[in-house]
């Protein structure tokens, strides 16, 4: 009976802690969303509401000047950051479009220096590596830890429209994802960072 009592102790308070999480969330999302304004740019030029032909154009050139390559299989644009962080590293991305716009950018980054012997260049590493860029690149915004459905850590900044989630997908990869929540909301999708 008192492990009973323990067990059912516990569920209540992670259940409280999860639901405090989906409560701030919520709450950061309405504020940002109340601020009426729009936070569209991405990375490298792209932006929120391009077009799939503004896209493509996009990459064209970005290919020309030798900043995006193709991904083995044509399956996603590639490009290297080698400034920003304390080793290049590898992005790779394809949009998701709704109505012909960009909405969402899913992309996997990683260090391309990474080895299992290069603990400082772990995903962990690249994760506060991410935070750190996205303030200088964006300046200050809110940014919640939440737990999603894996137990996977999920870092979540939002500036007014843009939401900006970022996950160690692994000890090599971390997951970037930018999503444009009034298109999200528009469309019913899930409106949760995961």
């Amino acid at each position: 009976m008192k492990y009973i009592s323990f067990f059912l102790i516990n569920i209540f308070i992670l259940n409280g802690c999860k639901n405090d999480g989906t409560l701030n969330y919520q709450k950061l999302i309405e504020t940002e969303l109340s601020k009426n304004s729009r936070e569209d740019e991405l990375l490298y030029g792209l932006r929120f509401g391009m077009t799939k032909e503004e896209f493509y154009d996009h990459c064209r050139r970005m290919n020309k000047n030798g900043l995006f390559f193709n991904s083995a299989g044509n399956a996603a644009v590639v490009c290297r950051i080698q400034d920003e962080f304390k080793s290049p590293v590898k992005v790779s991305f394809y949009p998701e479009f709704i109505d012909n716009k960009i909405y969402k950018l899913p992309a996997i980054i990683n260090y391309e220096a990474f080895a299992p012997w290069n603990k400082n260049l772990f995903a962990d590493s690249l994760v506060a590596d991410l935070l750190q860029f996205f303030n200088k690149k964006f300046g200050q915004a809110p940014l919640l830890q939440m737990t999603d459905p894996n137990n996977k850590n999920v870092f979540v900044r939002v500036d007014a429209n843009r939401r900006i989630t970022i996950t160690k997908k692994d000890e090599r990869e971390t997951i970037i994802e930018f999503t444009d929540l009034l298109i999200e909301k528009k469309t019913s999708k899930n409106a949760q960072p995961f």
